[in-house]
């Protein structure tokens, strides 16, 4: 659909005053925003569960003659029409306009279905209905080119991930696991100084593994494992960027579990985790692709948003790269979706409909991490106003910012005097 056909659109809409000028900057500014990868888009119609994207990249891998929505149907994620209906918005700027007014809440499905119907009957057709604006699309073989890469040095630590893939099964052998541990000398210094720590405040100290386990319990000691051998894997990374990453990354886990027990949620570790590991996809890469690193750098500098600047030059951004290692690492949906979705606008949240409201906490998490302030007043009343734009899509619970704020503050501090 071509731009021309835009411009007549939106002078359709100026002339029956259906929006004002505001609401078409709004709406274009959002359209920008939309994710065209098939993939993402599939999620966003409801078709696809996120997690699903990353399974059938891993399958893509192995399979290059196949493109993305090919491997969707074999694999049964989706249904041939429904591939096809995508390809077809994919390259349609007219319909993604009316998405993005949709998710900008300045019409309603119902009435901005009406309005295309009376516009189409009158309107000029594009001489190409299938060339489409290509700004914001992937390409396909540059990410492919990535994912190739990232697949292979995607794999934590040798005793990391034996111990994580032991920790899967819900019958696992504790004394087996307790004796991988104690081989290794990293993972039992980092697990007794966590339980020794001042988070516990235990009377008596704790001197072995299998002691440890049974005050911690097994979710902690994959919180564990899984920081350990992050931190290991990503060593090479200069210590000012990483400490940088590393506190943020601490600080949206620490929101992520204390919003999670505001609001009753049962998993409230897992969630600390996902926000422990969100940002993985930076530190790859910084660590392992540092040419296309500096290349993203100069985006930024010449005024491009995280986002775009990482769009052009890898095909993808860092969340999609996180999504997609921790399929590898076999993290949980929940984690794998709050990766994918941390960086989403929070109106574009509440239209995928297979969403998590773990996810949806995170990226709340992951906002209130981006705060930047030295006052703690400033901070909890900024909190609030953020929390107002999310809490309809989790079920509309009050939170009171002032103590959550104080555990999250004295959560941090403990964090990085044991992780330092």
């Amino acid at each position: 659909m071509s731009l021309a056909q835009i411009q007549s659109f939106v002078g359709y809409l100026r002339q029956h005053k259906i929006f004002e000028q505001a609401d078409i900057i709004r709406i274009v500014k959002q359209m920008v925003q939309l994710d065209r990868r098939i993939g993402l888009l599939a999620v966003s119609r409801g078709y696809m569960k996120p997690e699903q994207v990353n399974v059938i990249l891993h399958g893509l891998l192995q399979r290059i003659d196949l493109k993305f929505g090919e491997a969707a149907v074999q694999m049964e994620f989706m249904t041939a029409a429904q591939v096809d209906e995508l390809l077809k918005l994919q390259a349609n700027d007219l319909f993604l306009f009316a998405q993005a007014a949709i998710i900008q809440k300045a019409i309603t499905p119902e009435k901005m279905s009406e309005i295309l119907k009376e516009y189409l009957k009158t309107a000029p057709q594009p001489d190409d209905p299938a060339t489409g604006s290509k700004e914001g699309t992937m390409s396909g073989r540059k990410m492919r080119e990535v994912l190739k890469n990232v697949q292979s040095v995607a794999a934590l630590p040798g005793p990391a991930q034996k111990v994580l893939a032991m920790l899967q099964d819900p019958e696992v052998d504790i004394d087996k696991v307790a004796k991988l541990i104690s081989a290794e000398p990293t993972l039992v210094a980092t697990i007794l100084k966590v339980v020794n720590s001042a988070f516990y405040g235990l009377r008596a100290k704790v001197n072995t593994i299998s002691q440890a386990m049974v005050v911690l319990g097994l979710k902690k000691i994959r919180q564990i494992i899984l920081t350990a051998g992050v931190m290991q894997k990503f060593q090479d990374i200069p210590v000012s960027q990483a400490l940088k990453i590393w506190d943020h990354s601490i600080t949206a886990g620490q929101w992520a579990k204390e919003i999670g027990l505001k609001l009753t949620f049962k998993d409230t570790e897992e969630m600390f985790i996902s926000g422990l590991v969100h940002n993985v996809g930076e530190l790859i890469i910084l660590q392992y692709f540092p040419s296309e690193y500096r290349q993203i750098q100069a985006n930024l500098t010449a005024g491009k948003s995280q986002v775009e600047a990482e769009r052009q030059v890898l095909g993808g951004t860092h969340a999609d790269l996180a999504g997609f290692v921790f399929e590898t690492w076999q993290l949980s949906a929940d984690t794998v979706q709050s990766a994918m979705y941390h960086h989403h606008p929070v109106v574009q949240l509440a239209e995928i409909k297979t969403l998590s409201k773990h996810a949806v906490i995170l990226n709340l998490a992951v906002a209130l991490a981006d705060i930047e302030c030295e006052d703690s007043f400033e901070i909890m009343a900024r909190a609030e106003i953020l929390y107002d734009a999310y809490k309809p899509l989790l079920g509309n619970i009050d939170v009171d910012f002032g103590p959550v704020f104080t555990r999250v503050e004295s959560g941090v501090k403990e964090l990085k005097r044991i992780f330092a």
